[in-house]
This record gives C-alpha cells, sequence and structure tokens, in this order.
C-alpha cells in the first residue's frame, strides 16, 4: 500500500511569533549589556513625518502584496507544492520586486522605528531585515528547484528586494 504523505507545515502565526519573541529578546538583552539608551536621539518632527511616510507605502506594498499572491498563499498554505500544483507569480507587483511582501514588512518596521525612535524597535528592525534576505535566498533556491529555468528568467528581469518600476515606464514609452 502506497500512501502519499504531504509535509507539515508549521502553523505561519506560530513561526512570526518565535521569531519576534527571540529578536525582541536579543534586543532587550543586547541594550543592556552594551547600555544603549532606550530612544535613538532623532527630532521628532523628522522621525514622525519620515515614519508615517515609511508606513503609508509599507502598507500599501503589503495590500498590493497579498492581493497579488492571494491571501491564502501569502500565510503559507501553499507551501512545498509542486510546479504543477502552483504558479510562479510574476504579474502585480511581483514584477517589480521578488520580495514584496519582505520588502514591504520591512519598510512597516522602519516606520515604525521613525515614529518611535526606539532604540529595541531598531535592533529587531535590523534583525527582521537581515532574516528576510536570508529566508528570501533560501526560497529562491526552491522556487528554482520547483520552476526550473521560468525562475532564473524572472529573477534576471526583475529586482531581489527594493522594488523598481523602470522596466514598467520603458515598455509604456
Amino acid at each position: 500500500m502506497n500512501e502519499v504523505r504531504s509535509r507539515k507545515v508549521i502553523p505561519f502565526w506560530l513561526v512570526v511569533l518565535a521569531c519576534f519573541s527571540l529578536y525582541a529578546s536579543l534586543a532587550f538583552s543586547l541594550m543592556e549589556i552594551l547600555r544603549l539608551p532606550w530612544r535613538i536621539p532623532m527630532p521628532q518632527d523628522l522621525g514622525l513625518v519620515l515614519g508615517v511616510l515609511l508606513l503609508a507605502m509599507g502598507f500599501y506594498m503589503y495590500l498590493w502584496s497579498n492581493r497579488s499572491l492571494g491571501l491564502r498563499r501569502a500565510l503559507g498554505k501553499e507551501l512545498f507544492k509542486s510546479a504543477a500544483e502552483s504558479s510562479l507569480i510574476i504579474a502585480g507587483i511581483y514584477a517589480h520586486s521578488r520580495n514584496p511582501m519582505y520588502s514591504s514588512i520591512s519598510l512597516l518596521f522602519l516606520g515604525g522605528f521613525c515614529v518611535s525612535r526606539s532604540t529595541p524597535l531598531a535592533m529587531v528592525t535590523i534583525q527582521a531585515i537581515i532574516h528576510f534576505v536570508v529566508v528570501a535566498k533560501w526560497e529562491e533556491k526552491e522556487l528554482t528547484r520547483r520552476f526550473g529555468k521560468e525562475y532564473p528568467e524572472y529573477k534576471e528581469r526583475v529586482p531581489f528586494f527594493i522594488p523598481s518600476f523602470r522596466n514598467r515606464l520603458a515598455a509604456k514609452r
């Protein structure tokens, strides 16, 4: 009897909670060890204006990413599916960035930091961005394995993390 086994995936919310808890613990520990202040000296008005702009951009990109990807897929419900069971998303914001979800969350973290000027949040933001880059590099290997030459072709056209709208503008001319 041949049984087909699917991979058991840890719930997405649990992974996010564990990572955030770990990063927050590390941030508070480093603050104590290095005796850093709770707030980073930055003019309040500058932090507020910059923070609100980054939060607005991050929120907009996050919504656009979810719409392009689909909420079910964005929450990790289609992890480890074969190319026959899923498709490579290259439309919407994914035509401008290969990792817009990570970019948008990074902008939200940066915006939150600018508004609060909180040292622990600055440290968590740095850790989260490093985490996103490492995970995105791992995902690229998985996507290349899953989609064959389609993914490397997409990878050549679209930037890794920071969206570029230049290709879209050039195509309209």
